[in-house]
């Protein structure tokens, strides 16, 4: 069965799925999976005070020039986001300040 999924463009796509009757498939060596750390990516200087609250063993921080391939979430202040900065990985987008008019949050949300 085809569904329409609303994507990050203006065009609609449609997309076969099935519901999937049976047991979940496991991909990869579960007895040795080692839960990874959430990226954070970061723009702008963002205070070290502010960063210090994520636990370095849960949160890998990410500053302004270094390459995040894997970000979770986005932290910012005055930097103008563009949707090309945004990876598919990317779950959460957080403003260090007041407002959200750098963010282009319809086309995020």
């Amino acid at each position: 069965r085809a569904a329409t999924v609303r994507c990050m463009s203006d065009e609609a796509l449609q997309v076969d799925h099935f519901t999937h009757v049976g047991q979940w498939k496991t991909y990869g060596d579960l007895a040795h999976h080692q839960e990874s750390k959430f990226q954070i990516q970061t723009f702008n200087k963002i205070s070290p005070i502010g960063l210090g609250k994520f636990d370095t063993e849960k949160y890998d921080v990410k500053m302004q020039g270094e390459e995040a391939n894997h970000a979770h979430a986005i932290l910012l202040r005055s930097h103008k986001l563009q949707e090309e900065e945004v990876s598919l990985t990317v779950r959460a987008i957080a403003r260090c300040g007041a407002g959200t008019n750098n963010v282009p949050v319809a086309r995020m949300t």
